[in-house]
């Protein structure tokens, strides 16, 4: 099917995928291709393991046979196989939101803070670091999701999700991060099951927040240009 021009890879999820998540359609004002990394597991998918490697690549294939003109990784551990990923197709690659971090940081005064919300701060790995030009900066300040009570069916992969608690107490953790360090001046959310509670955790702290949503939108704009006048 012609016409979509942005892929998006992604896992399997057995709970509900709610608007503003990149794996439910109506994020987006345009038309997606998605493509299911089939039989991969998250905590691989977290590691980075390259057992997974060979299926992460075939599926980039067959996003790329069907036309897409860019592919962005729904999950931000996809950023363990960027390399490998470009490597084997024809179209730009953007297989996390952490390929943006070292852009987010040079944008950044010498004395501001980065923070990163990471579903599981396992999944910043040093490959992830490698694969995304991540420098060694002490400015980045890693929070994680695993330890929120509503945050646990989806390390779970389970068949339910209560929407409303998981926005309150992601809120709540960003908000607290930024009240023990002040000087954060932007906020990653790593995680793709995060993005429907970005503009809960903007109003609560007031500072840009970045996520897969953002880069999908970047990926089409780039990727479709429109005349001016």
């Amino acid at each position: 099917m012609w016409g979509q021009e942005v892929g998006v890879l992604h896992i399997a999820s057995g709970y509900p995928l709610v608007p503003g998540n990149a794996q439910n359609a109506t994020t987006f004002p345009f038309p997606i291709r998605y493509e299911c990394v089939d039989g991969l597991a998250i905590p691989d998918l977290l590691a980075g393991a390259e057992s997974g490697r060979a299926r992460i690549v075939a599926a980039a294939q067959k996003l790329e046979k069907a036309g897409v003109r860019t592919i962005v990784g729904a999950c931000g551990s996809f950023a363990n196989h960027q390399s490998a990923v470009a490597n084997a197709v024809n179209v730009p690659v953007f297989t996390s939101v952490m390929l943006l971090v070292p852009l987010l940081l040079g944008s950044l005064g010498s004395d501001r803070r980065l923070a990163i919300v990471f579903s599981s701060a396992h999944a910043y790995t040093d490959r992830v670091r490698r694969e995304c030009g991540i420098p060694d900066d002490d400015r980045i300040v890693v929070a994680e999701a695993r330890g929120l009570p509503a945050f646990a069916p989806v390390l779970a992969n389970g068949d339910e999700l209560d929407d409303a608690a998981l926005e309150l107490q992601v809120r709540d953790l960003v908000a607290k991060l930024v009240d023990d360090e002040p000087r954060i001046a932007c906020v990653v959310l790593q995680c793709s099951e995060l993005p429907p509670y970005a503009a809960a955790i903007q109003a609560a702290v007031g500072v840009p927040v970045v996520d897969v949503v953002t880069l999908v939108e970047w990926a089409h704009a780039i990727a479709v240009r429109a005349p001016y006048g």
